[in-house]
């Protein structure tokens, strides 16, 4: 009988085109989220897009000159969330990013789950 372990690997992550797409909303999972809050939030300004609803919303601290740059970014103030967002898992990915899953270089980059014997 063999020991078998769980080894999770990304290949071939695009590297980010610096869009700035990633700090120009707020979105939230709308799963679970009651019909009163869902129309709560349209009213507000947000938009369904698939599973999210989103509030564009520009982060202070993003600038951008051609290429989106965070005033934060390399800081121990950078957010936990910014410094995981990587265009897959549960995060809302906007069409226009490299991460996009629609996108074919990000279908092969997502993590591979292997059982190793």
């Amino acid at each position: 009988m063999g020991v078998t372990r769980k080894e999770t690997r990304v290949v071939d992550l695009p590297e980010c085109s610096r869009c700035g797409r990633c700090c120009q909303y707020i979105a939230f999972k709308s799963h679970g989220m009651s019909p009163e809050t869902t129309e709560w939030l349209i009213v507000r300004g947000c938009f369904v897009d698939g599973d999210y609803l989103v509030l564009e919303h520009w982060c202070p601290h993003l600038s951008y000159d051609g290429i989106a740059t965070c005033d934060l970014h390399e800081t121990k103030e950078f957010p936990v969330l910014c410094r995981r967002y990587h265009g897959h898992g549960h995060f809302y990915v906007p069409k226009e990013c490299v991460y996009h899953p629609t996108k074919k270089e990000v279908q092969r980059s997502l993590p591979l789950d292997e059982s190793i014997s």
